[in-house]
């Protein structure tokens, strides 16, 4: 693991909702009805080729896929079966649109991944999906605590990298003394101009089923966990796993209906809406 924050490193930090009439905008705009099959759903067969769908309420959806052995350019995340052979998890995201929904059926049509149909059981708690001619069922995964706030409701959307600035009088003194070394009097800016390059173009997404997904075009996309430490305060709790291991810690964030801002240390990353 860097020696680097996690959540700077990996950009940090990784889900939700449709209804079923009107269009994607009115759909995202009603915060008091949600579509059905929003949130995150877990297929009960552990060998299934699907692990999870998880559908948002900005019309991007997140799946979890095994394979032996992932296709070439796919970012994915390593796993071991019980027989030791290695099992790839290739974590899917993308844009998706609701083509017709019938009842309890839903079809949906997933940018880049193709279409699939959803039927909603009517205890609203399992749906069965139909990828390709097969069958998966899968369990709704439960909110986290304090999902029905209104900090979560602003929080839980897809965000977009804006820029990284560095808090001098929160710089570590030893630290601060290597940059300055590394850098010259200049180490501020060369700095915060590295991470700038590094997260350009990278986008978040959180959702109340406490995942949340970051997507950069520099790095290895990263599915991982969040929670609130303490919402009054603005504290958030993250879990990221590598290989085996699981580093966590505790961050600020400052949500508005359309800014992001996280601290962790003495950076703080600003992110707007997408």
């Amino acid at each position: 693991m860097t020696n680097k924050s996690i959540f700077r490193v990996f950009m940090l930090l990784v889900i939700g909702t449709f209804v079923s009439c009107s269009t994607i905008e009115e759909i995202i705009d009603d915060s008091a009805g949600k579509f059905p099959i929003t949130g995150k759903w877990e297929v009960g067969d552990t060998e299934a080729e699907y692990g999870s769908f998880e559908f948002t309420t900005d019309s991007k959806y997140i799946i979890t896929q095994r394979v032996s052995s992932p296709p070439a350019g796919v970012k994915s995340l390593r796993a071991v079966t019980d027989g030791q052979q290695p099992v790839y998890i290739i974590i899917i995201f993308g844009d998706y649109t609701q083509l017709n929904n019938t009842g309890n059926l839903f079809e949906l049509d997933l940018k880049e991944f193709g279409t699939i149909s959803a039927t909603l059981g009517d205890d609203g708690k399992s749906i069965t999906v139909i990828v390709n001619g097969a069958t998966y069922t899968a369990s709704k995964t439960a909110e986290i605590p304090l999902a029905s706030n209104e900090k979560t409701d602003l929080l839980c959307h897809t965000w977009e990298f804006k820029e990284s600035e560095i808090i001098e009088n929160l710089v570590p003194k030893d630290e601060k003394e290597s940059l300055i070394r590394d850098c010259g009097n200049e180490w501020k800016t060369e700095y915060e101009q590295d991470w700038n390059d590094f997260y350009k173009g990278m986008t978040i997404t959180f959702t109340k089923a406490g995942t949340y997904f970051v997507s950069n075009p520099n790095e290895a996309d990263l599915n991982a966990q969040w929670e609130w430490e303490n919402i009054s305060k603005g504290t958030m709790k993250y879990y990221i796993s590598e290989e085996g291991e699981i580093y966590s810690n505790v961050v600020t964030v400052t949500v508005t209906s359309t800014t992001f801002e996280v601290l962790e240390d003495y950076m703080i990353t600003k992110f707007v809406r997408k």
